[in-house]
């Protein structure tokens, strides 16, 4: 009997993790084709960035999925801070949807309503698959080269090489999230990007440790934002020092950093003279009521944000 009880018992968690595997999947495919590839997979987007709900359910990605299901992993889904990451509505009893932020669509790479290839694209394509054979370091189009690096990341050839070919001192804004990046790349970066502003680091945990941030920050001192969310590798040691070697930091993201402590967020906020705004949602601390006061005193005097949510500060 036990042995029966015991195998009912695998049998549902079985079925319980395949079906959050199959809702995730769903979520990864709604997040591509809703922020970035709706276009690309030929439809029709509006100006606002909804589409069709019965267009989106006939792209292949989708074929899995019921209209119910898809509608209802977009009314349900939730970011780590509690927002809805899509939105719907309903006009003359058509349902659009969309993402709620973070849009940034690549355009149907053929002609309209044709499989001709569009002149740009054919040509970002060609680079793409022979970025060893060109250098855009000197290239002053900070959107193209972003948009080629967008390109290489999402495809998961964001090479060592490819860094050192496109990067160059007019970037400013340079966005790593989810790159598969080595150890070597902190030094391209520091090395041919000097002037950068703007550095996203989200989901690069394995290679951000603290000797790497702390290499970063001395060498990139004029940052104004830096997102380090899930960079889980990282203690303290680097995180009570972003002051001294960020002065000029106006936005930083800490968001999953589970190491954080209520000192090294003391030190953040005190430290951090032009900070504007300071997340950490999805964080495990207990803060002191010193803490509470310091931290509430800091923000009287300056127009400073502390964004976390219920979960994170207890």
């Amino acid at each position: 009997m036990s042995q029966e009880i015991t195998r009912e018992v695998d049998e549902d968690h079985e079925k319980e993790n395949e079906q959050f595997k199959h809702s995730e999947r769903l979520g990864k495919k709604l997040t591509y084709l809703l922020r970035y590839g709706a276009k690309q997979e030929g439809l029709s987007v509006c100006p606002q960035g909804y589409v069709k709900l019965n267009d989106l359910v006939q792209v292949s990605l989708l074929r899995w999925y019921k209209t119910e299901e898809v509608l209802q992993e977009i009314q349900s889904s939730k970011s780590f801070n509690g927002k809805r990451r899509y939105e719907d509505k309903k006009e003359k009893n058509t349902v659009y949807v969309r993402a709620s932020y973070n849009r940034r669509f690549e355009r149907n790479p053929y002609h309209e309503e044709t499989k001709v290839p569009r002149l740009l694209e054919s040509c970002m394509q060609y680079i793409c698959t022979n970025i060893k054979d060109y250098s855009l370091e000197d290239c002053p189009d900070e959107f193209l080269v972003n948009e080629l690096l967008h390109r290489l990341k999402r495809k998961g050839k964001l090479t060592n090489v490819a860094l050192e070919n496109l990067l160059g001192p007019y970037i400013e804004t340079l966005n790593l999230e989810g790159a598969l990046i080595t150890q070597k790349a902190p030094k391209i970066i520091t090395q041919q990007c000097p002037n950068l502003r703007n550095l996203n680091l989200k989901d690069c945990g394995y290679v951000i440790t603290d000797h790497v941030l702390t290499f970063l920050m001395k060498r990139l001192s004029d940052l104004r934002v830096l997102n380090l969310s899930n960079c889980n590798h990282l203690t303290g040691k680097s995180l009570r020092t972003i002051p001294k070697h960020l002065p000029h930091l106006q936005i930083l993201n800490l968001t999953w950093v589970k190491s954080v402590t209520e000192n090294d967020l003391l030190a953040i906020i005190e430290g951090c003279y032009n900070l504007e705004k300071i997340m950490f949602f999805a964080v495990k601390l207990s803060l002191s009521d010193e803490a509470c006061i310091r931290i509430a005193k800091v923000c009287g005097e300056r127009p400073l944000k502390v964004m976390y949510d219920n979960n994170s500060v207890s």
